[in-house]
């Protein structure tokens, strides 16, 4: 005679099994993740701005969550010392006062619909530097942000919104000239 377990004792594992499986499936990641594109300009290295003023972030897009617009700013206004520039403070310039250059910034997506998942954050955004004479350099990016965070819900989605602001500022960065500072 063989031996034969009810029904119900075997669906209990078939389902566990079920549940760890598809808690393995990793997101899909966007075909248009990665992108550069410069723009055509004068010439940031021929100019070559001293003082440079952080515009506040603009974003280009309407959305009903938090994009983190200062904290990229202040990302920005940081990171330029490491490129030889030098940011003038950010309250001065908000005030309108005299510059050598500007950087503008402005955001066009910031999508959070994996930061519970994984921590990342897809953006696009632009940057430009010009002068009284018009634009000196500029770029648009497409980001994965935080793409090197491991496993679900990782940070609260505020500190990986914070951190994609910081990685967004440096992604921006990373792509200016750093300044001649014997010119």
């Amino acid at each position: 005679m063989a031996f034969r377990l009810p029904i119900h004792l075997l669906l209990v594992p078939a389902a566990a099994l079920a549940f760890v499986l598809g808690g393995c499936v990793t997101p899909e990641h966007r075909a248009d993740a990665e992108a550069t594109e410069f723009m055509t300009a004068a010439g940031l290295d021929q100019v070559n701005p001293a003082d440079i003023a952080v515009a506040p972030v603009m974003l280009a897009m309407l959305e009903d969550g938090y994009v983190p617009t200062e904290a990229v700013r202040e990302a920005l206004y940081t990171g330029l010392i490491d490129r030889l520039y030098s940011p003038l403070p950010l309250g001065w310039v908000d005030e309108g006062g005299e510059h050598d250059a500007v950087l503008k910034v402005r955001i066009l997506m910031w999508d959070t619909s994996k930061v519970a998942y994984d921590g990342t954050i897809f953006a696009r955004a632009e940057a430009r530097v010009s002068n009284a004479d018009g634009n000196l350099w500029g770029v648009d990016i497409t980001r994965v942000l935080n793409d090197d965070v491991s496993g679900p819900n990782r940070d609260t989605p505020a500190l990986a919104e914070m951190s994609a602001a910081s990685d967004l500022a440096a992604e921006l960065l990373a792509l200016l000239p750093e300044r001649n500072p014997l010119r």
